[in-house]
């Protein structure tokens, strides 16, 4: 999958009533080998706005929470075939910064309706 096109994916899927009522910028760096043209992309989130911003350029703001992982990865747990929690386990996905963020990352990150059909098949 093309990183851009999953960036999109996780800016509608970012629940903005699970987020703490201030700004917050999450940083997600993409560490694949070979590392994507644009390997790093911010969301910055403002309160009383409908969708988080998507920036592929620093926005040049204090960063809050810094994502680590792979197209693979990002794209299992919206689609439901693994867990923050099973990437994190398997190296997968990193997280630090914020703890409030980090931990919540399961709430405010909603998979794709998808994932909640009987059959879908895990990543082994």
């Amino acid at each position: 999958m093309d990183v851009s096109i999953l960036m999109w994916a996780v800016r509608r899927k970012i629940d903005l009533a699970e987020l703490p009522r201030r700004r917050a910028v999450i940083r997600f760096h993409f560490r694949d080998d070979p590392p994507p043209k644009c390997p790093h992309y911010w969301f910055v989130v403002e309160p009383g706005e409908d969708l988080p911003e998507q920036c592929s350029l620093d926005p040049r703001r204090d960063v809050d929470l810094y994502v680590e992982t792979g197209i693979v990865s990002l794209g299992a747990i919206l689609e439901g075939r693994s867990n923050i929690e099973r990437e994190k386990e398997r190296g997968g996905l990193f997280l630090s910064g914020d703890p409030g963020l980090a931990c919540s990352m399961d709430r405010w990150l909603r998979t794709s309706v998808w994932a909640a059909l009987e059959g879908i098949v895990p990543l082994s």
